[in-house]
């Protein structure tokens, strides 16, 4: 091997790596962006009196696929004919909360998108004192950063779900859940499959204990299908729905 056929290997492996680094500086700076959004939002947050917002890998997940349709369509929104809805994009991600809120972003710099994001529409949402939980989404194309910020209310904090049935005929099945929520009382309803929402299996009130854990048993009947379960939350004088999920029970 001669010097000019060394020189010409040694040109192109440090090409390649200049690639690689290349693409590791640009998710880093994706991250360090997410980084800075999460900072600031909570950073406003308290200067508001608010509490501040638990980071949710989850909610990450669903604000970054946003991001990414959102510069694939280039289209700056947050939701609209060609995007399924805030409250879609949760469901499909196997989360349970009804509430949710985003903000939508484009900008060449990190200065351009907080000059967005403190934009007095979009503070208001940031700074909205129900929710608890945030996920940052950024995608970048070498020119603009497209940014999803989605925020969700979470009151219930699930942990196991438990199928039993007996096996005497008729078969009676039941669902064990167990978790953990901050509110005092919570009202549970189950929807049997083909029933319209009017049209309620069972329904009770369940609270949790001094920890805020809950271990609950519900009755299913002898019914397979998609169960509807709704969790809401006493209000003042009344509940309001901030939990709901399908779950197929064979």
């Amino acid at each position: 091997m001669n010097i000019q056929t060394v020189q010409c290997l040694f040109v192109w492996l440090a090409f390649f790596v200049f690639l690689g680094l290349g693409n590791v500086q640009a998710q880093e700076s994706q991250q360090e962006l997410a980084d800075k959004v999460y900072t600031w939002v909570n950073q406003q947050r308290e200067g508001n009196s608010l509490s501040t917002l638990e980071v949710d890998s989850r909610l990450q997940t669903v604000a970054r696929a946003h991001s990414q349709a959102m510069h694939k369509q280039n289209l700056v929104a947050a939701t609209g004919p060609t995007f399924d809805s805030p409250e879609d994009r949760i469901k499909a991600s196997g989360l349970t909360e009804v509430d949710t809120l985003v903000v939508v972003a484009k900008g060449a710099s990190w200065e351009e998108l907080v000059t967005q994001l403190g934009q007095e529409e979009n503070l208001q949402v940031l700074l909205s004192p129900a929710m608890t939980h945030i996920g940052v989404g950024v995608t970048e194309d070498g020119e603009n950063y497209w940014l999803t910020v989605q925020l969700v209310e979470r009151r219930i904090t699930f942990g196991t779900f438990t199928f039993t049935q007996t096996s005497s005929i008729p078969i009676r099945r039941s669902l064990e859940i167990t978790g953990s929520s901050d509110q005092q009382k919570i009202k549970v309803v189950v929807i049997a499959p083909g029933a319209s929402s009017t049209q309620v299996a069972s329904e009770h009130v369940l609270t949790p204990d001094a920890t805020g854990a809950f271990d609950e048993v519900l009755s299913l009947g002898s019914a397979t299908g998609d169960f509807q379960f709704q969790f809401s939350c006493l209000r003042g004088d009344s509940y309001t729905l901030k939990h709901a999920f399908t779950l197929e029970v064979h």
